[in-house]
Formats: structure tokens, sequence, C-alpha cells
């Protein structure tokens, strides 16, 4: 019988593709697996692929070789990536997540509000969970961490419940609070976890 139930929630897990954000380090470019969801926002980058030595960032990864970065910026845009997911969140049902989340101590580049000279994307961010049933699309807001201001890496555990089935998944950065005049500010985000089934 407790291999049934084992056998049961195995079957209920639901995988990610590339949860480490395995590819080649470079700029402009979310990891094989996801999608860039901020072209929204006319004339901005997509994300980068560390560690190849871009914007000063030196951290190694938690787990395989590469691990990505997402950013917030002071013209209230921001970086966020999604993907299909192979199975549905079903609604009333409860999923752990878990990812390592650290900040690296130098993130430098221009912005757009100042083209002369570099700034250092260092202020902290949140991450934040999202789920739809299309890429990129935000119906639902799973879960959210604190401000990340641990400079090692750190585990985070999130627990989502989704109200409605949903097929989808966003992971983005944006500002500690929706009411903040916008910042630059950046998270790092490696070695993410399948969605997994737990009882309450």
């Amino acid at each position: 019988m407790a291999t049934c139930f084992a056998c049961t929630a195995i079957a209920q897990t639901i995988y990610l593709t590339n949860p480490s954000f395995e590819d080649e380090p470079r700029a402009n470019k979310a990891a094989h697996g996801w999608q860039d969801c901020g072209t929204i926002f006319p004339g901005e980058t997509p994300p980068d692929i560390h560690p190849a030595g871009l914007w000063e960032v030196s951290q190694l990864p938690s787990d395989g070789r590469s691990y990505i970065g997402l950013v917030v910026r002071d013209n209230n845009t921001w970086e966020f990536i999604g993907q299909k997911l192979n199975d549905t969140l079903k609604a009333g049902k409860t999923y752990r997540f878990e990812a390592d989340l650290c900040v690296s101590q130098r993130y430098i580049s221009f912005t757009r509000t100042n083209f002369t000279e570099p700034t250092n994307y260092n202020t902290p961010v949140k991450v934040r969970i999202w789920g739809g049933n299309e890429i990129c699309q935000k119906l639902e807001l799973l879960a959210q961490s604190e401000p990340v201001k641990n400079k090692k890496w750190r585990r985070y555990t999130f627990t989502l419940k989704p109200e409605s089935n949903l097929s989808s998944i966003i992971l983005e950065a944006f500002y500690e609070s929706a009411s903040e005049v916008p910042y630059n500010g950046h998270v790092l985000i490696d070695h993410a976890s399948d969605l997994i089934p737990i009882s309450e």
C-alpha cells in the first residue's frame, strides 16, 4: 500500500524543462526550455545566462554549469521567463517548488535613463511565481519571495495552491513593492525543482 501511494505521488509530479537553466552562458538569452516574457517591453533585452563574466557577475553556479539572472529597471520594466508545463497544476491541490536564489554584489550595466555612467543593479528584488494557460500568461500569482538579499546561494521553498487549473509557469523578478519607485536590481536563480504535490 505504501508503494502505491508513492507511485501516485510520483505520477502527479510536474516536471520542468531545464530547471537548472543549463545553457551556454551569454547575454540576452533565456535558457533552453524557457521563453523570454519581457517582449511586452519594446526595446528591452532578454535575461542573461551566467557565469561568463557578464556585468561583473562572478558567482559560481549552485548546480550544473550555468544559471539565469533577472533584472528590474528604473524605467518600470523587468524580466520574466516562462514555460509550458508537461501536466496541469490542479485547482485546490498544493505543490512544493524550490529554487536557489542569491544576489551578486556587482551587476554593472547602463540604464535607459543614464547612458553615460554605468549603474550597479544591486538593489534587492523579489521573485514572483505566476501560473497561466499559455506561455507568459499571468492568470494567478501563486507565490512570491521576500526581497532576496543573500550573496551566497540559499534554498527558497514556495507553496503553490492554484485556484484554477493552470498549464504554464512564470518566474519573474519584481520590485520590493508594487508601489515602489522603479529602481535597478536583480536576482540570480539556479537549481529549481519540479512541482511536487504535497498533502496539507
